[in-house]
C-alpha cells in the first residue's frame, strides 16, 4: 500500500491489521459484524474517519439483513484500486470468496491474505475456490495454528495459518 489504494479488512475485531496500513491506504473498508467492536473502532480510527468505511454485516456469498457479499456491497461501484484483502472471518472465508468474484476481477493486482485455520478442511476448500475464481499463485505463510474451537477438530491438529494469494500475470 505504499502507493495508496484501498484495503478490505474482513473480520476487523480491534483493528490491529488495519492500523498497520492505515497511513498508506487511501480508503479502508472494514467489515465487522460484532457490534461490541464498533465503538472502540470508531475511537481508534477517529482521526482517519475520512478514509474509513465500517460495514456491520457478516461477509458471505449472498446478502441478507445480516450478511453481505462483497460484490453486492459495492454494487456498480466496485473500486479498482484495491491492493490488499485480508480475511479472518471465523470459517466463512470460503463463502466470502464466492461472493467477491467481480471485485477480484476488477482488482487483479490485489493481494489476498486468507486465514485457513478455522475449519479442518479450509485449506483444500479455499484452494479449490481460488482455482475456480482465476489463476492465483498461492503461498502458505510460515507457521501453524492449533484451533481448539473447531467442533470437527481431528488429526492433524496443527493447521497452516494463512494463504497469501496473488493473481498470476
Amino acid at each position: 500500500l505504499k502507493s495508496g489504494g484501498a484495503l478490505l479488512d474482513m473480520g476487523v475485531a480491534e483493528g490491529n491489521f488495519t492500523l498497520e496500513f492505515i497511513d498508506d491506504a487511501d480508503k479502508v473498508f472494514m467489515f465487522e459484524p460484532d457490534s461490541s467492536w464498533h465503538r472502540p473502532l470508531k475511537k481508534t480510527f477517529a482521526r482517519y474517519r475520512d478514509k474509513i468505511v465500517l460495514c456491520d454485516k457478516f461477509v458471505s456469498n449472498k446478502s441478507s439483513d445480516s450478511t453481505v457479499s462483497v460484490d453486492d456491497y459495492f454494487g456498480d461501484n466496485i473500486p479498482t484500486d484495491i491492493k490488499l484483502i485480508k480475511m479472518d472471518i471465523e470459517g466463512y472465508e470460503q463463502s466470502a470468496l464466492k461472493g467477491m468474484k467481480k471485485t477480484l476481477e476488477k482488482n487483479p493486482k490485489a493481494i489476498l491474505l486468507i486465514c485457513l485455520y478455522h475449519k479442518q478442511y479450509a485449506e483444500d476448500e479455499i484452494r479449490h475456490i481460488l482455482s475456480q475464481l482465476g489463476k492465483f499463485d498461492i503461498k502458505r505463510r510460515k507457521g501453524y495454528m492449533f484451533f481448539s474451537e473447531d467442533p470437527e477438530l481431528a488429526f492433524p491438529y496443527l493447521r497452516h495459518g494463512v494463504f497469501e494469494c496473488r493473481a498470476r500475470r
